[in-house]
């Protein structure tokens, strides 16, 4: 009798997950999995990019880019950009609003457990409330790929929801969400070799309009050690 393996059943279950969200209007708001909030969504955003490093001129992958929160920002200066989502209504929605303004985006709909790229390909790896909806081993096995993918002296950033919960305030049914320790994340991107960890920041407008205090940035660099 066959058995569906555990990474199958949580890319089935997430998957699922966010068709259900597809199904409304795809906006800011339903990225956050928020009630309309766009002045909280602007804020949201802009702190987050505050803690980006100098991209201008550089290669990026966009993981989870979903309708495309961050994509205008990213690709206003870099040379390329890939935006890839599981949810193809999400990066239609992305393509339709910024294509013609920035023609060196490309969109490719896959899982990102899936995703294949080449070796130092690319020198900015950009997710944000990705890495959450993938189990331990998952993680695991994309942090190998997103430290393969990165050129040297180039970065990997990524925010997620930690443990304390839910951020947003859609009430859902069910929430397959992973709320990790934020040090779960540091232990396994420290161990990478030639990674070195430039910051990790809470999210701060979260804590002072929301109380939450799990909303987590980090950013690496890869370097070439001694």
């Amino acid at each position: 009798e066959l058995t569906i393996g555990k990474e199958e059943q949580t890319r089935s279950t997430m998957k699922a997950y966010w068709d259900e969200h597809a199904q409304k209007k795809a906006s800011n708001s339903l990225m956050l999995l928020m009630k309309e909030d766009e002045r909280f969504a602007q804020q949201e955003k802009e702190e987050i990019l505050s803690y980006l490093p100098n991209f201008d001129g550089l290669s990026i992958v966009e993981l989870g880019a979903g309708v495309g929160r961050f994509t205008g920002d990213l690709a206003q200066k870099a040379t390329t950009v890939l935006a890839v989502d599981f949810v193809d209504k999400f990066l239609q929605e992305n393509k339709n609003k910024y294509s013609s303004a920035y023609p060196h985006i490309d969109y490719l709909c896959r899982d990102v457990t899936k995703l294949e790229l080449d070796s130092e390909s690319y020198d900015f790896i950009f997710s944000n409330w990705l890495m959450m909806y993938l189990n331990d081993e998952e993680i695991e096995k994309l942090a190998n790929k997103l430290y393969s993918w990165c050129n040297y002296n180039g970065y990997i950033f990524f925010r997620e929801s930690c443990e304390g919960g839910a951020s947003g305030d859609i009430p859902r049914t069910n929430n397959p969400t992973f709320y990790r320790k934020y040090t779960k994340y540091i232990s396994i991107f420290d161990n990478k070799p030639d990674l070195q960890r430039i910051s990790v920041n809470q999210i701060q407008i979260y804590m002072e309009n929301k109380n939450k205090t799990n909303q987590y940035c980090f950013l690496y660099k890869k370097i070439k050690k001694n």
